[in-house]
């Protein structure tokens, strides 16, 4: 009869646990057989005896391991509630909770218990669920984290989440047992295993757990593993680890965030952009509410990624209360003179800017609004027009301390710079012409004073023949050696000494008089740099910050100057330098055949830099991606919204159209490369005369 009986019980395990795959289909099958609810009390008590009977472990494990999978029917497990024995049966998988061999087991079989039919008061109100929870938690502790854990944890999320519960662990002697096996069990989470993470989040609701969840360095053990998940772990599992560390805040406040060694490391997974289809931001809301905080501690602030600075500006700046955008009209005969006009009245900006060209109609639309600020920005840096100049080669650009001899009115220009910058920036777009000094940055953002290594940024010839030479007392070297008498230098400033030799400018009161000397060149350096760099350009400076902060809210203004720091504020501003082809095509899609698809990519690999540029601005209205990359291209409607860069069939055009707020090129059919080649080369060079855009109605 043993053999029989050991026979009997694994041939079940092996019919339920294939039959689990599809068994709602099969427990009609199954259990009519059995003869239902008699069938099944005859098969639990001889089960509940066999068990009795024979302590081989195999055995027993066979019996564990059959009554897991059977649990997935409401028919046995309802069956089970009902039975006389229904408690000494809970005893079998309660005692097998700490079986060598059937923990992971017991624990999944508790945990269908409950799931079939919610049988869960058969359990909290048993005389040994005490003695269960003890069970779970010393194994927790002596084992390794895998399936058998996971398997155990599974049963408590099933039978603890609830209010009775809740109490129960809560007056457990082995509670903190419990907490720290599920604390080791944070970070081996996975997408199809994640109770622990949900369980953990009940607990620091639950008014009764909360406090034994928080006890001692439970937080920062807890912080360990949900930064190891959110670095390294399952993208799926960004939902629930975030819902968890919301939890763990609202029960602590941010001070156990913020005061946690890894902190930074969190703060930077936490604001990490998912992409995706579908992908959602689950940690964005959580840093948004303790950036105000974090603006303090610079290590923080760093650690923020730069697609989460990108929206949190637009955020900022962007007005959340009623209000329509501001709609303007403008004649691309007169376009730098009608945008300052419309943009002089700050008011309503803040709820966003749309554009419509006069004579076009597209309507107005937010290619439009990229392409209108693109031409305005790269009008008012274009150095013919004496607003910037650059010293650097083109690379970046500074003030110009004449700008008011080129242009006598120039103040408002300035702050019309101002303006599109705050406005690309709420609407998370780029203005790649406006790529300023590190010098000009650091003082839009008073990013502390300004270095005399900052000079560097602003004319790097003046800075290694001039401000090296004299503090790298390089007029000592050589043959021709001189001092610093024998350079009759005193604290002025002349410009332009070949052209110019009497336009001088006194460094300080008097600095005509003043020599300088092995014991204040320094000083003198100091000043000379800072002239150059700041005085001499302090009016055409403020006039960009009160653009700027015309737009942007003043509570805002003050974080945002210690959140951002210079080096960003330019990525933010102009985008990415380089065109990345290979981010380009894995974040674009098409509505062309496979044969076009390839052809253009071909044809765009034989571009140049520029003409990748060009392409991108011609198609999307501006020359540069975005930080993050392609996959961030700005859409329309929305704020945030993005639209990836499109092909489409062109079937009324011999040349290619865009639809720049779709980001969409329309390809008529080319045959060869040379022929697509020249007719994007053709469009994109004539980009600027507005009759390839075809804005968003057209197509």
């Amino acid at each position: 009869e043993r053999a029989l009986t050991e026979q009997l019980v694994s041939f079940l395990k092996q019919i339920f646990t294939g039959a689990t795959d599809q068994f709602l289909s099969t427990e009609p099958i199954m259990f009519d057989n059995m003869g239902r609810a008699d069938g099944l009390k005859r098969l639990l008590s001889a089960l509940l005896q066999s068990w009795r009977d024979n302590a081989d472990v195999l055995h027993r494990g066979n019996i564990v391991a059959f009554l897991a999978d059977a649990m997935f029917f409401s028919s046995f497990t309802d069956a089970w509630q009902v039975h006389a024995q229904a408690r000494d049966l809970i005893s079998i998988l309660f005692d097998a909770l700490l079986w060598k061999g059937v923990e992971g087991t017991a624990g999944l079989a508790l945990g269908n218990f409950v799931s079939a039919n919610g049988h869960i008061d058969l359990i909290l109100d048993h005389d040994r669920a005490a003695h269960s929870i003890s069970n779970v938690g010393w194994f927790l502790k002596r084992t390794t984290p895998g399936w058998d854990t996971k398997m155990q944890i599974y049963y408590l999320w099933r039978v603890l989440r609830s209010r009775k519960g809740c109490r129960l662990l809560s007056r457990h002697p082995h509670a903190d047992l419990v907490i720290a096996g599920l604390l080791t069990g944070v970070r081996h989470a996975t997408n199809e295993d994640n109770e622990v993470l949900s369980l953990l989040e009940c607990f620091l609701t639950d008014e009764d757990t909360r406090p034994v969840v928080l006890l001692g360095s439970n937080p920062g053990r807890l912080l360990d593993g949900i930064c190891e998940l959110l670095s390294d772990g399952e993208p799926e599992l960004s939902e629930p680890t975030c819902l968890l560390l919301q939890a763990l805040l609202d029960a602590t406040g941010p001070g156990a965030l913020l005061t946690w060694t890894g902190a930074a490391k969190l703060v930077g997974a936490l604001s990490r952009k998912p992409h995706g289809k579908d992908a959602q931001w689950h940690g964005k809301d959580i840093i948004d509410a303790v950036v105000p905080m974090l603006q303090w501690q610079p290590s923080m602030t760093s650690a923020l990624s730069l697609e989460f600075k990108r929206a949190w500006l637009s955020d900022q700046i962007h007005s959340s209360g009623p209000g329509d955008s501001v709609e303007i009209s403008v004649s691309r005969g007169d376009l730098l003179r009608g945008v300052l006009e419309s943009l002089r009245d700050p008011k309503g900006l803040q709820h966003g800017v749309k554009v419509k060209f006069m004579g076009d109609e597209t309507g107005a639309g937010d290619g439009h609004r990229r392409e209108c600020f693109r031409l305005v920005i790269s009008a008012l840096c274009d150095m013919e027009f004496g607003l910037f100049k650059s010293m650097d080669g083109g690379r970046s650009l500074h003030p110009s301390s004449t700008a008011s001899d080129a242009e006598p009115e120039c103040i408002p220009y300035f702050e019309l710079v101002g303006k599109l910058v705050a406005l690309a920036l709420m609407h998370q777009e780029t203005l790649p012409a406006a790529r300023f000094t590190l010098a000009l940055r650091k003082m839009l953002l008073s990013a502390g004073p300004l270095s005399v290594e900052d000079m560097a940024s602003v004319d790097p010839e003046f800075y290694k023949h001039k401000v090296q030479y004299l503090l790298e007392s390089k007029y000592a070297e050589g043959e021709g050696a001189m001092t610093l008498t024998d350079l009759d230098l005193t604290f002025e400033d002349v410009p332009q000494p070949d052209v110019f030799p009497d336009a001088r400018h006194e460094l300080h009161p008097g600095g005509s008089q003043v020599h300088v000397t092995e014991e204040n060149k320094h000083h003198y350096v100091e000043l000379l740099c800072d002239t150059r760099m700041r005085g001499a350009v302090s009016s055409q400076v403020e006039g960009i910050l009160a653009g700027m902060r015309a737009i942007i809210p003043e509570e805002a203004w003050s974080l945002i100057q210690r959140v951002i720091s210079p080096d960003e504020l330019d990525l933010l501003v102009c985008g990415l330098r380089e065109v990345d082809l290979q981010d380009w095509k894995a974040n674009s899609t098409c509505d062309v055949e496979q044969e076009t698809w390839d052809l253009f990519w071909s044809v765009v690999s034989d571009f140049t830099m520029q003409q990748h540029k060009d392409l991108l601005e011609f198609t999307t209205g501006s020359a540069a991606a975005p930080v993050g990359g392609f996959a961030n291209l700005p859409g329309y409607g929305t704020i945030g919204d993005v639209q990836r860069f499109t092909l489409a069939r062109n079937l009324n055009s011999a040349l290619p159209v865009a639809s720049t707020c779709f980001n969409t090129l329309y390809l008529p059919k080319c045959r060869t490369q040379a022929e697509m080649s020249a007719g994007l080369l053709e469009a994109i060079a004539h980009r600027n005369v507005g009759g390839f855009y075809e804005g968003a109605v057209a197509q």
